[in-house]
């Protein structure tokens, strides 16, 4: 692959990521990648980024081979179309979503059924569709172009190497999700193939939750002044602690989201693309206003929060919970470490709402949750009602200190 370009030209791509305020751990990750790319692109075997996209899917799995991909993804539009980031477009690689048009007839079908049929958001659909995708297409590789008579090994080998698990028990239901979202008459068939899926159990994992001296310390910090806190840090963290809004959504809003007459804050969530529209409580519209009038740069820019160095621009997801973990930091909290960040918030918003016997439906329809079963992760941190569920070992005692004897 001829590197030369790129060679020459990565200096402009720090340069830009510098002036439009990407952070200093960030852009020397780009470089560490362009310098990667660079020798490992060289030898004759990679002609394109495609190729070396292949062999980063053979280092690389999970979020490991996620991020490799994305920051390649960055460096690709840059070499080839002059393209700097922007964090309001996601570039992919076309080789890695055209594996449909390489499918047989039958398990494009497979596909086309689910599509037709789903009921899910789109966003949602689509990442089942290509999970399922890329297993239909590794069996294809195997040598099957009918979803008769494919050998269990062959299907298991899609989740195992030597006993190991490879992939796990999301990606699992992703496709038993396509499989069984088939027509009526071809259900049956599709059934025999689903029993040949691998047993997986889901492990559950209690949501990490902040302690109430914790939450003390936080609301602290918001009402006293502070040289070394921002309008801005107060802004996103009074919105995220008061209505457990996500990084993602709190990122895309806009002015237009915010109708100051009626105190109310309506937008459409990235995740499930439900609207939701919570009351614009008054330390949280203060906390905005306060940053909108003082202390946000002047741009044409119509999202709420920017960044503070080189032009003006979004923040990002990642950079929203970034400030909300340093404000932690600075609010004298988990200083010597443990999570953080602003997922800590939502959590703590719908264990509150709980420990306060709001029902369920209402704390759903604040989280923006489409389904009652979202809600087991946060029950399985309200610690006060799980209290309540403990049994006695008082009656076991004696038997106890035999055994300890």
């Amino acid at each position: 692959m001829n590197v030369e370009n790129l060679k020459k030209s990565y200096p402009d791509l720090l340069a830009y990521m510098k002036a439009n305020g990407y952070s200093v751990n960030y852009v020397r990750h780009i470089k560490t990648s362009i310098m990667r790319v660079l020798a490992e692109c060289a030898i004759p075997e990679i002609n394109s980024y495609d190729d070396y996209f292949l062999v980063l899917q053979r280092k690389f799995s999970g979020n490991q081979l996620r991020g490799a991909i994305n920051t390649l993804s960055v460096i690709r539009q840059f070499d080839l179309y002059g393209e700097y980031p922007d964090s309001s477009r996601h570039y992919g690689f076309l080789k890695r979503n055209n594996k449909y048009s390489k499918l047989c007839s039958e398990f494009k079908q497979v596909i086309d059924n689910y599509m037709h049929l789903n009921t899910y958001d789109e966003r949602s659909a689509n990442n089942i569709k290509l999970t399922t995708i890329n297993f239909l297409y590794y069996l294809q590789e195997k040598g099957y172009s009918s979803m008769d008579n494919i050998e269990e090994k062959h299907v298991l080998s899609y989740f195992y190497d030597k006993g190991k698990v490879i992939r796990g028990v999301r990606l699992l239901q992703s496709i038993k999700t396509v499989l069984k979202m088939q027509p009526d008459d071809t259900s049956k068939k599709y059934e025999v193939f689903v029993s040949k899926l691998p047993k997986m159990v889901k492990h559950k994992r209690c949501y990490p939750a902040l302690e109430q001296n914790e939450v003390t310390m936080i609301k602290t910090a918001l009402d006293t002044y502070n040289p070394n806190i921002s309008l801005r840090e107060k802004a996103i963290t009074t919105l995220a602690l008061q209505t457990g809004i996500r990084a993602c959504d709190i990122s895309k809003l806009t002015f237009s989201n915010i109708d100051w007459n009626k105190d109310l804050l309506t937008f459409t969530q990235s995740k499930t693309g439900i609207e939701v529209t919570l009351p614009l409580l008054p330390d949280v519209g203060n906390a905005i206003f306060e940053y909108i009038t003082t202390e946000r740069p002047q741009s044409e820019q119509p999202f709420l929060f920017l960044t503070e160095t080189g032009t003006p621009r979004q923040l990002r997801p990642a950079q929203i919970s970034s400030i909300a973990a340093k404000f932690m930091v600075k609010a004298g909290v988990r200083v010597n470490g443990g999570k953080k960040g602003i997922h800590l918030y939502r959590h703590n918003l719908a264990i509150s709402l709980l420990n306060n016997n709001h029902p369920t439906p209402v704390i759903m329809k604040v989280l923006g949750h489409t389904c009652a079963e979202a809600m087991e992760g946060y029950l399985e941190t309200d610690y006060q009602r799980l209290k309540a569920c403990a049994l006695s070992i008082e009656p076991f005692s004696k038997y106890w200190k035999e055994v300890m004897l």
